[in-house]
């Protein structure tokens, strides 16, 4: 593959170099020395390594010496079962005692990845009309799933609506038709009969609407006689766990965290701003991807490698804006607070300087399952963050948004050795910045998402036990669909459709094209194209909680796990660690908790993991207000915030030490 595939074209010069990651704007940024400073600290280069021409920050790599100690610390992180990677013959080789230098010609002996981009559909099913069209026929599935939800998202409002319109059509029916006061007064008992009903089975369905419109309906029906009530799996669940924030009272670290972590930013109901007329799950995920939109963040990419399988990793990095005067003379005509203003062309050009301040929290954010740092809720997270004087930074999964890999391993959830090696990036850049200016004691790293190697974490809609997935027959009818759809469109056929057609059979391939559930893609998709045993297996290793026995029965448990204590390496937990999860996710299900005991699982090894579960939110929603519009993912990502915030003031408070 061209290295120059890597490297940016015309306008996103501008992207790769440093600045403006975004929509072009009048107002144009710059970078200040702080944020400088940092960038040169990490150490990190800001121009792909494999572009024929240099950018900022130096390789990254720091020669054939440190890339054998890098090895040596993944071979150790691996034979402890703290990070994970399958197997890789390149990889293998270096673990085996090649270096790094010696061992590059063993990875001749893996072909080289085929081409990158679109890739026909035509193609993929090797011209046969007759496959392409069988496939076509499944894309039918998320358009149906789609509808329902739409008609779910509007219930509130359409049943009333019906339910008035039905009333007056047989109001005026009796009206018209009536020639006799006997006629008409036969005509009544019915009439208030009907109305009585109808009244009865919208009470019944209301008294229940808080909990889960589907379990409301099941109540409706059961009432009549109907096949659906023949169904082995209608899809209702129940949550059988309490809402509350599940802590350890023996952690004293815990304890000072929930001491200065503001009840109110930790409890989601009508009385503390949640949107009142969204009544399920369905509705309060749905309405906010609806609805909210937050303007484009600019970021600073730079790029790191994970030296196992040799793969590059970019981070964005969203620096704040600056608050202080600047001092540039060069073409000045006014100075304003955290603002330039420069005559050019007979036009006033506005400059904003990136700065990095060295006493806020760093965050590592870790985007969705076909994202980046373009998500909406992403940008809200990085637009609240950077106005507090924070540096956010987001991991791109590898090969997604508008990068590419060298090898070929693709991005899948059980793959944390990215993680890690971005997470560490961060801290020795912070650790070293913090050396240089004197200070005892460097920057929080705190993550949002399953992270590694981090101060303090935080986990968001992502469960910890993902193997319950297998269960969830609702998930899979009615939202998996239309999320398998654009995985597919952007992943499979946008980008990486030849390293499938490659490594998998026909019938592989085409049942990967045909996926309608996120479950049956991961099969094809990760499953066999990455050499797991079973999707147990992968939803094993990409789970906290994986390694014990599943305490809810599954549909599909063919193999048993075994572990040394009773609660696996969630138990070995060493960093303040929350897991936010609403009780009414229609997508991650209430059972990914893992646990019937939660309390159980907070005093579980040292105390360090809570959690924060919520009667109603959705999926990454928990609308605010009567306009959600207007607060966009406002609760959600101020929760993280304050969480994090309170684990600052803590480590500071107990003396902790974040060496």
């Amino acid at each position: 593959m061209s290295s120059s595939s890597f490297c940016p074209q015309g306008e996103a010069d501008d992207l790769h170099a440093g600045i403006g990651r975004g929509e072009r704007k009048k107002t144009k940024t710059a970078l200040d020395v702080s944020a400088q400073v940092f960038l040169d600290h990490l150490g990190l280069p800001m121009m792909h390594p494999l572009c024929n021409y240099g950018g900022g920050g130096g390789d990254g790599d720091g020669g054939a010496e440190a890339d054998d100690r890098e090895i040596e610390y993944l071979a150790s992180r691996i034979d402890a079962g703290s990070i994970f990677e399958l197997p890789h013959p390149d990889a293998a080789a270096r673990l085996g005692g090649g270096t790094a230098s010696s061992s590059s010609s063993s990875s001749t002996t893996m072909p080289p990845p085929p081409m990158i981009g679109s890739t026909p559909l035509l193609e993929l099913h090797d011209h046969s009309v007759s496959e392409l069209l069988l496939t076509l026929t499944t894309m039918t599935a998320p358009t149906l799933a789609m509808m329902e939800l739409w008609l779910r998202f509007f219930a509130i409002f359409l049943c009333p609506m019906c339910l008035c319109y039905s009333i007056q059509r047989e109001i005026v029916g009796i009206a018209a038709n009536a020639t006799a006061a006997g006629a008409a007064e036969g005509r009544t008992a019915p009439t208030t009969k009907t109305t009585e009903t109808t009244r009865d089975s919208c009470e019944t369905t209301l008294r229940h609407a808080s909990k889960d419109s589907a379990a409301a309906a099941d109540i409706v029906l059961k009432s009549h006689k109907n096949p659906l009530r023949s169904i082995s799996h209608p899809g209702i669940d129940l949550p059988s766990i309490d809402e509350g924030l599940y802590r350890s009272k023996s952690n004293t670290l815990i304890a000072s965290i929930v001491s200065h972590w503001p009840e109110s930013s930790r409890t989601y109901d009508v009385e503390n701003g949640a949107t009142p007329y969204l009544v399920n799950g369905d509705q309060r995920t749905g309405i906010p991807f609806v609805l909210n939109r937050v303007e484009d963040q600019e970021y600073v990419r730079v790029w790191t490698r994970n030296q196992y399988d040799g793969e590059y990793l970019a981070l964005d990095i969203a620096f704040p804006y600056s608050t202080h005067i600047n001092n540039i003379r060069s073409n000045l005509e006014e100075v304003k607070e955290g603002q330039q203003h420069f005559k050019h062309d007979d036009e006033m050009i506005q400059t904003m300087m990136l700065v990095h301040d060295l006493t806020r929290p760093v965050y590592l954010l870790l985007h969705g399952l076909n994202g980046g740092s373009h998500e909406q809720y992403i940008k809200d997270m990085v637009r609240r963050r950077r106005e507090e004087g924070s540096t956010v930074v987001v991991l791109i999964a590898r090969g997604m948004m508008d990068t590419r890999l060298v090898q070929w391993n693709t991005f899948h959830g059980a793959r944390t050795g990215d993680v890690d090696v971005a997470a560490r990036a961060l801290r020795d850049g912070l650790t070293s910045l913090a050396d240089a200016h004197h200070r005892q004691q460097r920057q929080i790293l705190a993550g949002v998402g399953y992270s590694m190697a981090l101060d303090a974490a935080m986990s968001i809609s992502g469960g910890l036990d993902m193997r319950q997935q297998i269960n969830a027959k609702r998930s899979m009818r009615l939202w998996q669909p239309i999320l398998t759809f654009g995985l597919r469109e952007d992943i499979i056929l946008g980008k990486y459709g030849r390293h499938y057609k490659a490594r998998l059979t026909k019938d592989q391939l085409l049942g990967l094209l045909r996926a309608t559930s996120i479950s049956v893609l991961d099969v094809e998709a990760i499953v066999t194209y990455n050499s797991f045993d079973s999707l147990l297996h992968y939803y094993s290793e990409m789970s906290a909680m994986g390694d014990r026995e599943p305490e809810f029965q599954l549909f599909d448990q063919s193999e048993s796990v075994s572990t040394d204590n009773e609660w696996g390496r969630v138990g070995n937990v060493s960093i303040p660690f929350t897991v936010l999860q609403a009780l009414d996710d229609p997508l991650v299900g209430w059972r990914t908790v893992g646990t019937k005991d939660p309390q159980g699982l907070a005093n579980s090894g040292s105390g360090n993991v809570m959690l924060l579960l919520t009667k109603a939110g959705g999926h990454v929603g928990w609308p605010l207000g009567k306009n959600p519009a207007k607060y966009s993912w406002e609760w959600m990502n101020n929760a993280a915030r304050d969480f994090v915030v309170a684990v600052d003031i803590a480590i500071h408070k107990v003396g902790r030490d974040l060496s």
